[in-house]
């Protein structure tokens, strides 16, 4: 009797189905809003302080206006207030005291505070935290009231340098009524003031670096300059950088020191203008305050300048941050 191992015909399991390309790709990611919504109240007063501010002046460089009717946009200048700068020697001027400023508050007085920071750094002796504090001090204070106690108690007469001038015998000097100082005199009431700033800024970021490095080079001989100049000075570098930076914004945009230190007859004479106090000349309020030609779109137009000018230095800020890092 013969037993069948298999039918002939053997069944066979359906074959998976092959998948689709429709069902291998994935899901379509719905666009989530929510971080959207969050930032949108920043970029709308960002919108509203900066960029509104930014587009009107701009525009408003373009014409002329007196700053008192209501027709803003009447009369189309073009490029006229460029013109006219690029002609006007008291903004040459005030270019150059601008500038002026720029260049002491990033070489004299951010040397020094480094040196200052330094010095305190690696210097242990008592009453150290006294003194950065003495320093830093007049940082705090407001711009108006630094520049009221150096006119009155140091500057005009009856001051501590007419004192000192007439003790030795010597003619009266004040330097807020000589065109040859009197920007001197206030870079040096803005080095006076800035150091403190600086200075603690430099010394946090002494206090970041490791201690081991310098008292590895102390026990090899190298001195406090040797220590100063080869390993504090190109670790510092990024925070040089960023106080150069926070200078360069400080020089282009100052104004308060000048406008109460020039309160005087040399007002008139514009010895001591810089950007921020000639764009008021020529605004309504100087029309109001010091006898100023009311032209806002002529003001506008040295604001734009003023912000060039950042914008250049913001991109060589950029690059050497760039040329730090790598």
């Amino acid at each position: 009797m013969t037993v069948e191992t298999g039918s002939p015909r053997q069944e066979r399991e359906p074959a998976a189905a092959t998948p689709s390309l429709a069902t291998t790709r994935p899901p379509k990611k719905r666009l989530n809003w929510q971080p959207y919504v969050w930032i949108l109240p920043g970029l709308a007063m960002l919108a509203l302080f900066l960029f509104y501010p930014v587009f009107f002046t701009s525009l408003l460089s373009l014409f002329e206006w007196n700053g008192y009717t209501r027709d803003i946009f009447g009369t189309f200048v073009g490029l006229g207030n460029y013109v006219e700068l690029a002609k006007d020697a008291t903004f040459h001027k005030a270019l150059f005291n601008t500038l002026l400023f720029v260049f002491f508050g990033t070489t004299v007085q951010l040397g020094i505070a480094f040196v200052l920071a330094t010095f305190f750094f690696m210097g242990e002796f008592r009453g150290a935290s006294i003194l950065r504090g003495v320093i830093f001090f007049p940082s705090v204070l407001s711009a108006v009231v630094v520049a009221i106690i150096w006119r009155n108690v140091i500057f005009l007469r009856g001051g501590l340098i007419n004192l000192f001038t007439s003790a030795l015998g010597l003619p009266a000097f004040f330097p807020l009524g000589d065109t040859n100082f009197i920007v001197f005199a206030i870079i040096l009431v803005a080095i006076w003031q800035g150091v403190g700033f600086n200075l603690v800024i430099f010394y946090a970021g002494l206090q970041s670096m490791q201690q081991e490095i310098i008292e590895s080079a102390q026990i090899d001989g190298a001195g406090f300059w040797r220590v100063f100049l080869h390993i504090i000075t190109p670790l510092q570098a990024p925070i040089i950088l960023i106080n150069i930076v926070l200078n360069i914004i400080g020089g282009i945009q100052i104004f308060d020191l000048v406008f109460v230190l020039t309160s005087g007859p040399m007002k008139s004479v514009h010895a001591a203008d810089v950007l921020a106090t000639y764009m008021l000349f020529n605004s309504f309020a100087g029309s109001m305050l010091s006898g100023g030609r009311s032209q806002l779109g002529y003001a506008a137009a040295i604001a734009v300048v003023m912000m060039a000018i950042m914008l250049v230095f913001a991109v060589l800020r950029t690059r050497a941050h760039r040329a730090i890092d790598y």
